[in-house]
């Protein structure tokens, strides 16, 4: 369908507010929305909002969709993998899983359609989401916003520890250093500066989730980046990583001579990831529409 719009279902991100840079999700959604209307697709958000994501531009009336004024079956609403069902009865859906179903979800999944596309954020959410027996799209739809101008070594002084454990997960955990700091309530606040603040007065950073773009971000930052709970080797975990994982990023305390070393090179892969991103977003594009003909 060559004149096929987009709806991002962003409902669930409403209570969040000006706290939104404590979800990665959200900051996914909201920059997707960015990303398609960059291209030049005509892209709605389901519910008015009102933009906090530093970098992103305002959101205008226009932004959000009226049903009065479009077709929803000229629409495909994309719904991030917490939704159960289909809130906007929507003809044509795609389910973006940001991580794999069900995982905050219980068995929400059991109401999605048989013909809804199932699209994932990075490799590693394929391979869960096949092994729990769903189909999903080979091909990643994947986006990235960084701002840095905040996320930057400031050159100061730092010292000792920071960690959080945010998701966490099972596996060989790190013994935190003697008196490592948990900073969970500053990310949960979700003020990007007082995150970038606290990444600049540590020498390291633990993390217990494996899965969170704070490593990066503290890698920027300056910190020595620890990813201190691993339940699979090494090369497997960055296998099903996008590329930019493997830049400033220990895999273990035992491996942070690997994040000094590399840390370097991170914001060359995140600038190249970008590209990377909005190619993915290109071709999501053209096969949705070839799809919902």
């Amino acid at each position: 369908m060559s004149n096929l719009k987009y709806i991002i279902y962003n409902e669930p991100l409403l209570a969040v507010g000006n706290k939104i840079f404590s979800c990665g999700g959200c900051i996914a959604l909201y920059s997707l929305f960015n990303d398609l209307k960059k291209i030049g697709e005509k892209v709605y958000l389901s519910h008015p909002a009102e933009q906090f994501i530093l970098g992103l531009e305002p959101f205008v009336v226009e932004d959000f969709f009226n049903k009065d004024e479009t077709p929803l079956e000229d629409c495909v609403t994309i719904y991030p993998e917490i939704t159960s069902g289909n809130p906007m009865n929507s003809k044509h859906v795609v389910r973006w899983l940001l991580h794999y179903p069900d995982y905050q979800l219980g068995r929400g999944s059991e109401t999605w359609r048989e013909d809804d596309l199932l699209f994932a954020y990075a490799p590693w959410i394929i391979k869960e989401t096949k092994e729990r027996g769903h189909k999903v799209e080979g091909q990643i739809l994947k986006t990235l916003h960084i701002n840095y101008d905040i996320f930057k070594d400031r050159k100061e002084p730092r010292k000792g520890t920071c960690y959080t454990v945010r998701k966490g997960g099972e596996g060989e955990r790190d013994q935190l250093p003697l008196g490592a700091v948990d900073i969970s309530n500053t990310i949960e606040e979700g003020d990007p500066y007082s995150i970038a603040g606290i990444f600049n007065q540590y020498e390291n950073f633990y993390s217990y989730d494996g899965r969170t773009t704070l490593s990066s971000l503290a890698a920027l930052c300056g910190c020595n980046s620890v990813i201190a709970c691993r339940s699979e080797p090494k090369e497997a975990f960055f296998a099903g990583q996008l590329d930019f994982w493997k830049y400033g990023i220990a895999y273990g305390a035992n491996d942070i001579d690997h994040a000094r070393t590399t840390r370097h090179l991170l914001k060359d892969a995140l600038e190249k990831e970008k590209e990377s991103c909005l190619s993915s977003v290109k071709n999501f594009i053209i096969h949705t529409k070839e799809n919902f003909k």
